[in-house]
């Protein structure tokens, strides 16, 4: 898993395993870097939260309906 973490991006195809386990063996512990005007930055990610879509009560987008204008979420 580690050479995953490595690249640019990750396949699009691990979005397709469950979420707990995405965020606890591959999300957990990597590094989120930026290269912007020259400056390297990296932070550790050591926390995250799990959402099971709009219909999970504790996820942000829950209970939002429809409109015309997309919704937003925090």
């Amino acid at each position: 898993m580690d050479s995953l973490l490595l690249t640019n991006h990750l396949p699009a195809d691990i979005y397709q395993k469950d979420p707990f386990w995405l965020v606890k063996h591959v999300i957990l512990g990597s590094y989120l870097c930026s290269l912007v005007d020259g400056a390297f930055t990296a932070g550790k990610i050591t926390e995250a939260e799990v959402y099971l879509g709009s219909d999970d009560k504790a996820a942000h987008a829950c209970g939002y309906k429809k409109h015309p204008e997309p919704p937003f979420s925090f």
